[in-house]
């Protein structure tokens, strides 16, 4: 079995590789530069753990080190390098509990593709049709109940000489 780390980490390094051979020693040893190595090794460290053989779990600890000696280069301050990751964990823990309520609400519950024969769809969208036609028809004020005004599908008189303006003088 291919080791799935390592290969990762090999596209990583040529990548590295292709940007030092184009732009100047003074970019590769940038922050931003640095930065950009550092989002290419979270996505691979981000891979589950579960998922992974013996010999990928060991590749993935050869990472984890190579990403935090980049951070601390990066960051050489240890209360920054504190702060970015309570932020981080802060984040992530939000979005942990946003998925937690969602599923509890039954949202975020994914929805499994089915593909439909021509005559369901055919009558999926009747059936819209014929629902949109309904609420349609409700929302509709015919002309002759104009000066009155609809309120739970019944009509209701309104006193309209009240607001009726003419040249400033009320009719």
């Amino acid at each position: 079995m291919v080791n799935r780390i390592m290969r990762w980490l090999d596209e990583v390094m040529a990548w590295k590789q292709r940007f030092e051979k184009l732009f100047p020693p003074a970019f590769i040893k940038s922050a931003d530069f640095k930065k950009a190595e550092m989002r290419k090794l979270e996505k691979i460290l981000s891979y589950p753990r579960a998922k992974l053989n013996e010999d990928e779990r060991l590749s993935r600890k050869l990472v984890r080190q190579q990403y935090i000696q980049l951070e601390r280069e990066r960051y050489p301050n240890p209360f920054v390098r504190l702060a970015r990751n309570m932020g981080k964990l802060g984040w992530n823990a939000m979005k942990w509990t946003g998925k937690g309520v969602a599923r509890l609400f039954g949202s975020g519950v994914p929805v499994r593709a089915v593909a439909l024969k021509d005559s369901d769809l055919r009558a999926m969208l009747k059936k819209d049709l014929e629902t949109g036609k309904q609420k349609s028809r409700k929302t509709i004020v015919a002309p002759a109940t104009a000066g009155r005004k609809q309120r739970n599908s019944k009509l209701v008189k309104m006193d309209v000489s009240d607001r009726i303006v003419s040249r400033g003088k009320r009719i």
